[in-house]
């Protein structure tokens, strides 16, 4: 079963650069998607893996949440993270339509466009 670096859940500073910086540490650690058996994202599989988002999702908020569905911001659960749409929309994409061998060439792109620090990719290099 994977065991995740940092525990899952959202970094104490609500930011664009704290929520790149822990979804980026946690996909290039990862290092692999989290598809369940059907073929599609889950936002946590049996097997402890997370997606871009379900690493944002702390165990506890886990047990509410179905592990798959429609990301819904206007829901209750993911208030929070609204203003932070156009980032978690991106980096979802990057971890279910990119071989993760892509994975830091994609990050740098997005980090670059939204004049983000790359600082977490050196880390991982």
């Amino acid at each position: 079963m994977y065991q995740p670096k940092e525990p899952y859940g959202r970094p104490a500073e609500l930011t664009h650069q704290a929520i790149f910086d822990k979804v980026a540490r946690h996909l290039l650690s990862q290092n692999s998607t989290a598809i369940g058996a059907d073929g599609l994202c889950d936002y946590r599989t049996p097997g402890n893996k997370a997606c871009a988002v379900g690493c944002l999702i702390s165990d506890e908020e886990m047990m509410g949440i179905r592990p798959r569905g429609a990301w819904h911001l206007a829901s209750k659960d993911f208030a929070d993270l609204a203003e932070f749409y156009f980032l978690l929309t991106r980096l979802q994409s990057i971890h279910d339509h990119a071989h993760p061998v892509t994975w830091v060439h994609r990050l740098r792109d997005l980090a670059h466009r939204m004049s983000l620090s790359e600082g977490v990719l050196d880390e991982a290099a």
